[in-house]
C-alpha cells in the first residue's frame, strides 16, 4: 500500500520565495516591473487585515463569523497546496507549466482571493462600521482588479486557459 505524503512548507520559506521574485522584478524590464506592482495587492491585504486587527475588528465572538473565518483559512490552506512545489508566487505571474485543476481549483479560478474576501467581510459583518465597510470594499475593489490582471496574464501563456475560465467561476463556486 502507498504511504501518503504530506509537504509542509514553512511560512518562512514562502516570505523568503516572495522577496525572490521581487528582488528579481526590480532587476529586470518593464514587464517584471509590472509583475512586481501585481505583489502591491497582497501588501495591501495584509494593510486590511493590520488596520482591522489594531483596530479590534477582526475577530469576533459571533459562532457564524469565527466559522467563516475558519473556512476561510481553510480554504486559503487548500489552495495553497494545491500548487506543486516551486511554482507558487506572490506576484501574479503564472509560475507553472500548466494550469492547476485540483483542490479548490476545480470549481474556483481564484481561491486564495475568495478565502481573503470571505475572511475580511466575516470580520467587517461581525463589527458594521463606516470603517470596516470602506475596508472591505477596498480589498474587494483590490482582490477583483488583481484578479482581472492576473487573468490577462494566464491567457496569455496557457492557450487552454479560456475553456478553463468557461468552466469555472472566479470567487464563488456556481454563482461568480
Amino acid at each position: 500500500m502507498a504511504e501518503a505524503v504530506c509537504v509542509y512548507t514553512h511560512p518562512l520559506s514562502e516570505i523568503q520565495d516572495a522577496i525572490h521574485d521581487l528582488r528579481g522584478a526590480c532587476a529586470e524590464d518593464s514587464e517584471s516591473r509590472l509583475r512586481l506592482a501585481s505583489a502591491l495587492p497582497l501588501i495591501f491585504i495584509l494593510a486590511a487585515l493590520a488596520v482591522l486587527g489594531v483596530t479590534g475588528n477582526l475577530f469576533s465572538a459571533s459562532p457564524f463569523v469565527v466559522a467563516a473565518q475558519i473556512a476561510a483559512i481553510g480554504l486559503n490552506v487548500w489552495a495553497r497546496r494545491s500548487f506543486q512545489k516551486g511554482t507558487f508566487r506572490v506576484t501574479a505571474a503564472p509560475a507553472g507549466h500548466s494550469i492547476i485543476r485540483r483542490g479548490p481549483y476545480r470549481l474556483i479560478r481564484h481561491p486564495m482571493y475568495s478565502a481573503a474576501l470571505l475572511f475580511v467581510w466575516a470580520a467587517v459583518i461581525g463589527h458594521l462600521s463606516r470603517l470596516t465597510l470602506a475596508v472591505g470594499g477596498a480589498l474587494t475593489c483590490v482582490a477583483v482588479a488583481r484578479g482581472i490582471a492576473q487573468e490577462r496574464l494566464l491567457r496569455k501563456q496557457y492557450p487552454d486557459y479560456p475553456d478553463y475560465a468557461r468552466a469555472t467561476k472566479p470567487l464563488v463556486p456556481y454563482l461568480f
